[in-house]
């Protein structure tokens, strides 16, 4: 029997089978595999539960950081980010912007391990104030700067930094082209350019009806591209691509596995109900991405590129 065939065995805990059995399954025609119990003994199990527990209610940014580790929020941990931005040839006369900064967890390891001063910008103001205080925290407020941008909008100063990067930096914005139109005129000459984002696979369509799924999972409307409308666009504005490289494996492994651990590791008899409805959420979506790579309508790519 196999480790995970162990994890889904029942318990005798509803709460717990639900989750686990559930998550292992990783089958979005099936979201309520192990789910179908009585709503009253369940909500009276929870009480109990709520009646046993001192953990505190979490927020989506702690649940978050559990998950994929203090900073973080979704997959891609420092030795990912590191390999990322090798490309740049970091020294400590660099200047570079980190556009998705988020808590500042790569950032931070970035400024770490190159000695560099890293901008950051964040889309998500509570996320950025968050971030600020997290860089503050650990005494590196000076050298990762967080401030809130709005990629649809913001005006970037021309030839200020010699790298900008991103992660899953483009899936919500409507006008791609000019986001990077503003991302160029920032580079210097010969300055590095390099993100990840959801992409379409060859030969599908945003309109087809299994993304659907994807789409209603989303906290956000999403507006997928392909891999080539990635590059055609990236030459537009005067870019070279260089690297196209399909991260889904990556992406998918890292996914399950942290999942997985979550799962394993948190002590269900004592856990808030209010907790563990706000991981089963944020797992739901988890699940839905990994299920529409695994089926081969959704990648993750990373592209990196050059001032011409």
């Amino acid at each position: 029997m196999s480790k995970i065939e162990e994890q889904i065995l029942p318990t005798g805990n509803r709460l717990r089978d639900r989750l686990t059995s559930w998550w292992y399954g990783l089958d979005l025609d099936a979201p309520s595999v192990g789910m179908s119990v009585d709503a009253d003994a369940l909500a009276a199990e929870a009480a109990a539960m709520r009646k046993l527990s001192k953990e505190p209610p979490m927020s989506r940014l702690d649940l978050l950081q559990q998950v994929w580790g203090t900073g973080y929020m979704h997959p891609g941990g420092p030795d990912y980010i590191l390999n990322l931005v090798k490309p740049f040839g970091f020294n400590p006369a660099m200047s570079v912007l980190d556009v998705t900064v988020g808590l500042g967890g790569p950032a931070k390891h970035i400024a770490e391990k190159f000695s560099v001063y890293i901008n950051g910008m964040e889309k998500d103001q509570e996320i950025a104030e968050a971030g600020r205080a997290a860089m503050v925290k650990a005494g590196m407020s000076k050298r990762v700067l967080i401030s809130d941008w709005d990629p649809a909008t913001h005006v970037m100063k021309p030839r200020r930094f010699d790298g900008i990067y991103g992660q899953h930096l483009t899936l919500t914005v409507r006008d791609k082209e000019r986001l990077f139109k503003e991302i160029k005129k920032a580079l210097k000459e010969r300055g590095h350019f390099t993100f990840t984002d959801f992409v379409l696979t060859e030969g599908t369509v945003a309109a087809h009806p299994d993304l659907q799924p994807w789409f209603g999972a989303e906290q956000e409307l999403v507006m997928p591209w392909s891999v080539n409308d990635y590059i055609d666009c990236l030459t537009a504005v005067g870019l070279d691509c260089r690297i196209t490289e399909s991260q889904g494996e990556i992406y998918v492994a890292d996914t399950t596995r942290a999942w997985n651990e979550y799962f394993t590791h948190i002590d269900v008899e004592t856990h808030l109900q209010e907790n563990l409805k706000l991981a089963e959420t944020e797992a739901a979506l988890a699940n839905t991405r990994v299920a529409m790579i695994k089926r081969g309508l959704l990648d993750v790519y990373r592209f990196y590129a050059i001032v011409h």
